[in-house]
């Protein structure tokens, strides 16, 4: 989730946006670091609230330059969060779907909050949906030659439910009309989940 929020501030920074992706950078720490903080220790993954909040206030300044360095090391840090917890992990596979499907969850969650009366209302949980949607989709394409290995239609499966997904997000900036209803969205959630069992 976390990086699926870095995704689409740094979509909104590229576009000159700064003080619309600044919310992507500011949730990270505010919302989703505190859950996080014990299983850091349990892993025994050094602390990286610092680079959170580092790269927060360059997007604050405004500040390209000082905005590349600290992403650069907020990414090495996530990097190494996660290659430790994939290092804990016997089931690679089946955990990496099952936090993309964690991930694609609260991407619904997201896009439900983001309509209203058939529009989309709020642009930000737009955004976060997107975020986690190519977020999830990066997570699953580090596994797909696995995936396929295992059960080929399964992962085909996969991969359509994600190109699905992916299809409701034409760009950072939302459609006047929403692509799918929140429900319609929620049934390509469904879709992924059910394939889920075949990697087990």
């Amino acid at each position: 989730m976390i990086r699926g929020h870095l995704l689409v501030g740094n979509e909104l920074i590229e576009t000159g946006r700064w003080a619309d992706a600044l919310p992507h950078f500011l949730h990270p720490e505010e919302e989703i670091y505190a859950s996080l903080r014990d299983d850091l220790k349990a892993f025994n993954i050094a602390p990286f609230q610092a680079a959170l909040k580092s790269l927060s206030q360059t997007v604050k300044a405004k500040n390209k330059d000082a905005y590349a360095r600290a992403r650069a090391v907020l990414d090495e840090r996530l990097a190494a969060a996660e290659t430790a917890v994939r290092a804990k992990e016997a089931q690679e596979l089946s955990f990496t779907l099952e936090a993309a499907l964690e991930v694609l969850q609260q991407a619904a969650d997201e896009y439900e909050k983001a309509i209203e009366k058939n529009r989309i209302a709020n642009v930000v949980e737009y955004q976060d949906a997107r975020g986690f949607v190519f977020e999830a989709d990066r997570l699953v394409s580090t596994v797909m030659q696995e995936a396929g290995a295992k059960n080929a239609e399964a992962a085909k499966a996969l991969k359509a439910s994600l190109d699905d997904l992916k299809a409701v997000f034409p760009a950072v900036t939302p459609p006047k009309q929403p692509v799918k209803d929140a429900g319609e969205f929620l049934s390509s959630v469904a879709t992924f989940e059910l394939q889920l069992g075949n990697f087990q």
